[in-house]
């Protein structure tokens, strides 16, 4: 069963912040970006489980997709009837940098 896919407002912030800085690169890269992005969030949707648990104190639910072509993961949480994407997050962020946003 396929979980529907909700982007939290920073995640999304993120998102196209990636986006404009690769389409700033190279005309055409930023498209590119998001359908890999729209690629691995459909997979998370359809498989949350095949993806990585992401090591701290949090919940064992909260997993990270790597974008694939580009340096990206999506962090997200697999609750019962959705997944929430908390970031998306670059390779070279500091780890956890968006634990905090779990308790909003």
């Amino acid at each position: 069963m396929t979980k529907p896919v909700k982007l939290d407002s920073t995640a999304e912030r993120e998102a196209a912040e990636a986006y404009a800085w690769y389409e700033a690169r190279e005309a055409g890269l930023g498209k590119r970006f998001f359908q890999h992005l729209a690629r691995t969030l459909e997979q998370v949707g359809h498989f949350p489980e095949a993806s990585q648990p992401m090591p701290g104190d949090h919940a064992a639910s909260v997993r990270a997709a790597r974008i694939k072509r580009f340096p990206y993961r999506v962090v997200f949480v697999d609750l019962p009837d959705h997944i929430r994407v908390v970031a998306v997050a670059h390779q070279s962020r500091l780890p956890g940098y968006w634990s905090q946003r779990l308790s909003e």
